[in-house]
C-alpha cells in the first residue's frame, strides 16, 4: 500500500518537475505580450508587473551562477 502511495507521489512530482528555463521563457512571454497590448492601445505596464519580471529575472540570473 505505501509503495503504491510512494509510486503516486512520484509520478506527480516527475509530472511537476519543469526546468527554470521553461518558467522563466513563459514569464517572458507574458511580458512580451503584455507590452504588445500596450502599444496597440491597452493599459501601460504598471510598476508592480515591470518590478515582478526584474525580480524574477533578477532571481533567475543569480540561481544560475554555477555550482554553488
Amino acid at each position: 500500500m505505501l509503495e503504491k502511495i510512494k509510486a503516486k507521489w512520484d509520478y506527480i512530482q516527475f509530472l511537476l518537475d519543469i526546468d527554470g528555463d521553461v518558467w522563466m521563457g513563459a514569464f517572458t512571454t507574458v511580458i512580451l505580450v503584455r507590452i504588445g497590448l500596450v502599444l496597440t492601445g491597452h493599459n501601460p505596464v504598471t510598476n508592480s508587473e515591470a518590478a515582478c519580471y526584474a525580480s524574477a529575472v533578477t532571481a533567475f540570473a543569480y540561481s544560475n551562477r554555477g555550482p554553488k
